[in-house]
């Protein structure tokens, strides 16, 4: 079907090029050791853009009409936004590991028993705990008029656990890849959790006043987004980076270094090309505190004048759009005992509520979903209705300190970080 899409295209009088993806998706979700839900989805779409005449059309379908698709495209090129960019020719991409075959031939049972596994080391003192373990396969391919025909096949294996106490307090933890955990991971999850369990074993009153506070990785990702979206070029565009003047320019800590790797091995978000056939490479988009440059996909980049970094995203019925795949922030040199010692009465913070309401300017107002109070370097109880304040460019720019030991998130590797001045209010 590729060739005839691509062959009407040109017929047509324009360029363009196409995305298809699959995937097959299963899902069990264990509740005290119990099977209580099984879901298998299966999606598949095909998306289409056509250039003419200097505009551009997007269409998708999800069922076998070439013809269709492109009379779709094309009619909306007629009225689609001008730009003109040219497509990539066909070349060599790097290698990548996005598809174990171990993983993707997981059966159900053995996936089941993998989330049993997991359920059994969590369990006792009265604790809920429900797991969902997830396995996915699938397929991209993208190619052009240009002559770029390319694709890669993925795998994953993702473990979601969920353990609520006696008293109510609900604590969350996952790993995720293209291969089978190693013991090692699954190790490193069951401990996350007991050592949070130990600390909400007591609770204490919440401090008041702008005070250090050590974002653990799931609220440094809050802290971490309105940077992870000024630093697109799209962004820029609109007008809505502070970055956009400030490539070059230190932004961030001396000690922060924010790269975007889609060449690792066997994570979430790693791929050989981008879904405009753009070879993937590593960037440095931060570097000791300075922004070295932004990201753009092929219609963004023809916008600002620049070239394509291979960060574009489609899905089956949307245009392309500027994303991130492995988002890494470096570890620092502190071990978590030398970032609590930092803090002398302050929080450690595990989630926000809204965590996804941190304005693009930075500033933030959130409620501390679950979090501890920090004395003297200890953890000494687990604090109720507190609500934290500031704005993240700020506090990014003036870490006290960040951790060494770095814990993934999907596609997102960040570390534990100490931040000073944030706005600290008990209800």
């Amino acid at each position: 079907m590729i060739p005839r899409l691509l062959d009407l295209v040109r017929r047509s009088g324009g360029r363009g090029d196409m995305v298809a993806k699959q995937d097959e998706t299963l899902v069990h979700e264990l509740a005290e050791g119990d099977l209580v839900r099984s879901s298998l989805l299966r999606e598949r779409g095909v998306s289409l853009r056509v250039i003419k005449e200097g505009r551009v059309g997007m269409a998708g379908m999800t069922d076998e009409d070439p013809d269709g698709l492109v009379a779709a495209a094309v009619g909306a090129a007629e009225g689609g936004p001008a730009v003109e960019f040219e497509l990539p020719e066909s070349a060599a991409f790097p290698r990548v590991l996005t598809r174990v075959p171990r993983a993707a031939a997981l059966s159900s049972d053995e996936l089941r028993f993998l989330g049993q596994m997991v359920a059994d080391r969590l369990v006792g003192d009265g604790r809920k705990v429900r797991v969902a373990v997830e396995r996915g396969v699938g397929a991209v391919r993208v190619a052009n008029s240009a002559g770029l025909d390319g694709g890669y096949e993925t795998s994953l294996v993702a473990i979601r656990a969920e353990v609520t106490t006696k008293h109510g307090v609900r604590l969350q933890g996952h790993v995720a890849g293209a291969d089978l955990p190693e013991g090692e991971a699954i190790e490193r999850l069951v401990e996350s959790f007991r050592r949070r369990l130990t600390w909400c074993g007591a609770e204490s009153a919440a401090p008041r006043g702008h005070l250090p506070v050590c974002f653990l990785p799931g609220a440094a990702a809050a802290l971490l987004a309105p940077a992870r979206r000024g630093l697109l070029g799209r962004s820029a565009l609109q007008g809505s980076s502070p970055f956009a003047e400030q490539v070059g320019v230190r932004a961030f800590d001396p000690g922060l270094t924010l790269v975007d790797d889609p060449l690792l091995d066997a994570r979430p978000g790693s791929r050989p090309l981008d879904d405009e056939g753009t070879p993937s490479s590593r960037m440095v988009v931060v570097e000791s505190g300075v922004v070295r440059g932004l990201l753009y996909d092929q219609e963004s980049a023809a916008r600002a004048g620049v070239r394509s970094t291979g960060h574009a995203r489609r899905n089956t019925f949307g245009r392309a759009l500027t994303s991130w795949s492995n988002v890494m922030v470096e570890p620092g040199p502190h071990a978590f005992d030398a970032l609590l010692s930092m803090i002398d009465d302050g929080l450690l913070i595990e989630s926000l509520e809204g965590e996804d309401e941190v304005s693009a300017a930075g500033g933030f107002t959130l409620p501390v979903a679950l979090g501890w109070r920090v004395m003297k370097g200890e953890v000494v109880g687990r604090v109720k209705g507190v609500t934290v304040a500031g704005n993240a460019y700020e506090l990014l720019a003036k870490l006290r300190g960040i951790g060494r030991e770095v814990e993934w998130r999907g596609s997102l590797s960040l570390p534990a970080m100490v931040a000073e001045g944030v706005a600290v209010v008990a209800g």
